[in-house]
């Protein structure tokens, strides 16, 4: 599996309308860095966006349903949105028809509301471990994931089959590495006193992380953010992974915001995006090697981001293949998409077709792939459809080329 990822609260907008609940996404910023408010306003753009991954010949579209969009409510008993569930049926009829596979998460950072009671005023606080507070201490928490779970099934498990089981895959997000020692140097007992005094400067992880090696030098090309490039330790991690838990891996995201991206005035400078395509490159071939060297189980992979969007109260941080800009929501693609591109037709093509052609510097569906978008003079055209269909919910839909995947839990798991 090969494909992009997103995050409802990090591209939808429209946090107050057509029946949607209040979540900690829209709560998360309290100063006057930007709200989760507007973003790439893809609850409407949706379908201009689903084009233009067809045209990238994208083969997965991974992307989160909002809770709060099918239950406003959040609890077991509540009314259910039925323009929340339209829109997401038409989410997943547009990537179907696409000739696309949607791969849909269910929860990503963005916890109802409801969760946290009347103390909204520290519901936004960093927790202890981890990096949002998604309310999982409360008690009614799993229940009532399972019942919005079981509505999602109900009204989509036939649009988008789910696997079978409840760990059918290790999804891993392995953005960047990070040094890790004791918290005093070559002390192995130091971990233990940190994790039995809560006032250790190291608690609760009780390590020393950092980004420099002990040479003083960067593990890696740094990015606007957290991440490095760092690929010589990829193929190891995945090994060891695999070797320890026997799972098949699904890299559920992995990106690169480029280093001032957003300061650079010209739109053309912004899309020569060459370090995300050494990022993207150089991991890909090291998930190769695990694959082909090790004998790892990775199933797919899925680049963050298809375009630029919110983090968390920040737009500066860029992860997309494409430009988002802010004013106008216009998309454009950037280097990197184009690089990403060559990388899979040499490498990975599907059923001995390139995933996309490129013309003229323009993306080209390849004529053999069914239902795939294609973009000629500048245009987005409409795809060829699909000489198959299935029923689902009483309504014709386009059937994917294969089985299609719900993951039950994404970030903030």
């Amino acid at each position: 599996m090969f494909g992009v990822s997103s995050s409802a609260s990090q591209i939808e907008g429209a946090t107050a309308e057509e029946g949607k609940g209040p979540t900690i996404m829209d709560i998360l910023v309290q100063d006057d860095r930007p709200k989760d408010y507007v973003t790439n306003e893809n609850y409407y753009l949706y379908k201009q966006d689903i084009e233009r991954l067809a045209a990238m010949g994208t083969r997965y579209y991974s992307f989160s349903i909002s809770w709060s969009r099918i239950l406003p409510f959040a609890l077991p008993g509540t009314p259910v949105n039925r323009a929340g569930l339209d829109h997401y049926r038409d989410v997943i009829d547009t990537v179907s028809a696409a000739g696309m596979i949607p791969a849909v998460t269910l929860l990503h950072f963005d916890t109802p509301l409801q969760f946290y009671g009347s103390n909204l005023s520290s519901a936004a606080d960093p927790p202890l471990i981890g990096y949002v507070n998604g309310a999982y201490q409360n008690e009614t928490f799993v229940d009532a994931l399972m019942n919005y779970a079981k509505i999602v099934m109900t009204h989509f498990a036939s649009c988008v089959p789910y696997i079978g089981g409840t760990a059918d895959f290790l999804g891993i997000d392995p953005y960047t590495a990070t040094v890790v020692t004791p918290p005093v140097m070559d002390d192995i007992d130091s971990i233990t006193e940190c994790a039995s005094n809560s006032s250790n400067v190291f608690f609760p992880y009780c390590v020393n992380r950092t980004t420099v090696n002990q040479y003083g030098w960067n593990i890696g090309y740094r990015s606007e953010s957290y991440v490095y490039i760092t690929p010589t330790y990829l193929q190891e991690y995945l090994g060891y992974l695999y070797n320890t838990f026997r799972t098949p891996i699904v890299i559920t995201e992995f990106g690169f915001p480029v280093f001032g991206e957003a300061e650079k005035l010209d739109l053309s400078d912004q899309l020569f995006d060459t370090p995300r395509s050494i990022y993207y490159l150089s991991y890909l071939s090291e998930v190769l090697k695990a694959i082909w060297e090790d004998s790892v189980d990775v199933k797919g992979a899925f680049a963050w981001s298809f375009a630029d969007n919110w983090e968390f109260g920040d737009y500066s941080a860029h992860f997309g293949i494409q430009t988002v800009n802010r004013t106008t929501q216009e998309r454009r693609y950037k280097k990197s998409f184009f690089d990403l591109v060559d990388f899979m037709n040499a490498r990975m093509p599907v059923n001995d077709t390139p995933v996309l052609q490129v013309s003229e510097g323009k993306p080209q569906a390849p004529t053999t792939a069914p239902a795939i978008t294609q973009i000629s003079d500048g245009q987005v055209q409409a795809p060829i459809a699909p000489a198959v269909s299935q029923i689902c919910d009483d309504q014709v839909q386009a059937t994917s080329p294969a089985a299609p995947v719900i993951q039950i839990l994404g970030k903030g798991e």
